[in-house]
């Protein structure tokens, strides 16, 4: 029985088929630069409570006068921020044009990565992706998904053609992403995992390549690590505050992690799960947080961090934080199961949409940013553009999954990663908090991917290709 890809390659020998395959490129960038037009043109800035943290980070990686301890959370947005001069510049025309160069640019990463499996497949694919939008959803949001999503796509593009044939190019690429993504998103911190082992399992004979990769991620996490805590330190001493005493990556994981037992289970089970009969540092924690004995409410999940913050420093704030997220599931054990598994469920098809988010009004304090922003447009409000899209993505994100689950086959390594990849995302999600966030536009790229890349028939098509070869040869079927 012939691959998906030879068959459709017979089917589109000739004629229009045949033209589009040959210029894909172009037409991939052609719809590419249309959509990412469209979207600057209908779209406004967005600026939310978050992106006032990135922008401070930002500020002081410029030197400029910045409140409060250094940013906790991942670095290479604050610099992105920074490197397209909102920071120093006081101006967002360089970062929302480098934002959409982005979108542009992932587009062709994206069909680069598909069309040595199936051309045609890889131009209905990316045109998929373009037409949802999704590269472009988040290039005028002062936010870390677009610089994720980038990341996000180069690891299965440059993954997916490392496994059909290993090179060092894009074994760096690889690499790359995974830096990207580690550096940009607490969703990306374990995203390795996935990675490395699709890398040995694919080509073992590359292992010595692989561990140098490898290695190099490594070394940049600790070399981050090491000027983050000297930074940290510093910082802390000039305020009297706690200084981490050894190196620490700027992360939030365990700050995230908490939110799930903490914010998740109170919100949709009206389960207390953190409490401080849990263990030791779980009663350290209400110790620290407690104000005239009365215990935090879920409304207070932001002044938590905060408080920690200030009491112990950032690092051991986040380790404290993660050490009381473990002892709530060892404690609840059943309820924790419920918890994640209903954070799992939900993540595959609950979904708070940024294209029809109603971001509230805010005020940069920055003049010339905050003039800029509120002639862009009004974030509070959905754009024409927004209304029709929305629903399009998520019959999509519908239509792909369910194609996934009706074609699964031995479809082979890239397959297999394809899957993996959405699984993380998925897992990512229900371990981080909020199964209805954002994060879940992550999963139609490794979906649209998968459906590429299929190399056996799959099951439930085999009629239709029997017929199908059947007219492609001239034999009966």
């Amino acid at each position: 029985m012939p691959s998906l890809a030879l068959t459709l390659g017979s089917r589109s020998a000739g004629g229009l088929q045949s033209k589009i395959e040959k210029y894909d490129r172009w037409l991939v960038l052609a719809l590419a630069i249309f959509a990412a037009a469209l979207w600057l043109y209908c779209e406004p800035i967005v600026f939310t409570n978050d992106s006032f943290g990135y922008l401070s980070a930002a500020n002081f990686i410029a030197g400029k006068t910045n409140h409060g301890v250094p940013y906790y959370r991942m670095p290479l947005f604050p610099f992105w921020l920074f490197a397209t001069g909102v920071a120093t510049l006081g101006t967002f025309k360089w970062f929302v044009l480098a934002q959409t160069a982005l979108g542009i640019l992932m587009t062709m990463v994206f069909h680069d990565g598909l069309r040595g499996y199936s051309r045609p497949a890889a131009v209905i694919a990316t045109t998929v992706f373009i037409i949802t939008f999704v590269p472009f959803v988040y290039s005028k949001a002062v936010m870390t998904e677009q610089v994720y999503l980038f990341g996000w796509i180069l690891c299965i593009s440059s993954m997916l053609r490392y496994l059909q044939a290993a090179s060092l190019l894009r074994l760096a690429l690889v690499a790359a992403a995974v830096v990207i993504m580690m550096f940009t998103r607490v969703q990306g911190v374990f995203i390795g995992l996935v990675v490395l082992p699709f890398l040995i399992y694919a080509h073992p004979r590359s292992w010595r390549s692989i561990t140098a990769a490898a290695g190099a991620v490594l070394v940049v996490i600790m070399a981050y690590s090491l000027v983050y805590s000297t930074l940290l330190q510093r910082h802390n001493a000039a305020l009297s505050r706690p200084a981490a005493a050894e190196p620490v990556l700027s992360n939030a994981v365990g700050k995230y992690l908490f939110m799930v037992p903490y914010l998740d289970a109170d919100r949709y089970f009206g389960w207390r799960l953190v409490e401080p009969s849990n263990g030791p540092e779980s009663a350290r924690l209400f110790a620290l947080i407690d104000v005239a004995g009365t215990p935090p409410t879920l409304n207070q999940w932001w002044a938590i961090w905060q408080t920690l913050d200030i009491k112990l420093g950032v690092a051991a704030a986040n380790d404290l934080l993660l050490r009381a997220t473990l002892e709530a599931v060892i404690a609840h054990p059943g309820q924790a199961i419920i918890l994640y598994g209903h954070n799992l469920l939900a993540s595959t098809y609950r979904l708070n949409s940024s294209y029809v988010w109603e971001h509230p009004p805010v005020t940069i304090d920055d003049d010339s940013l905050n003039r800029e922003f509120a002639q862009s447009g009004d974030q509070s409000s959905i754009t024409w553009l927004a209304r029709v899209v929305n629903p399009l993505f998520h019959a999509v994100l519908i239509t792909a999954t369910i194609l996934v689950l009706l074609t699964v086959g031995p479809h082979g390594s890239a397959w297999a990663f394809c899957l993996a990849a959405y699984a993380y995302n998925l897992l990512s999600i229900a371990a981080s908090g909020a199964p209805e966030g954002r994060i879940v536009f992550y999963s139609l790229p490794p979906l649209l991917a998968a459906l590429v890349n299929l190399r056996s028939t799959p099951w439930l098509l085999r009629p239709w290709f029997r017929l199908s070869v059947a007219r492609a040869t001239g034999h009966s079927a």
